[in-house]
């Protein structure tokens, strides 16, 4: 993952006041945003196609 997808991500889920640093996996951090609500993922301004496996 690229280091910018990994600071916007992280900064999405302290907007969204998630407890950043009580997760580990920072790819699941983020599949576990997209599950709750896809559309969410739209406030993230994404340069690379980005894979959501359900």
């Amino acid at each position: 993952m690229s280091k910018r997808l990994i600071e916007e991500a992280e900064q999405y889920f302290q907007d969204f006041s998630v407890e950043w640093e009580k997760v580990p996996d920072t790819e699941l951090a983020i599949r576990q945003g997209a599950a709750v609500g896809v559309g969410a993922l739209a406030t993230i301004p994404l340069q690379l196609p980005l894979k959501i496996d359900y």
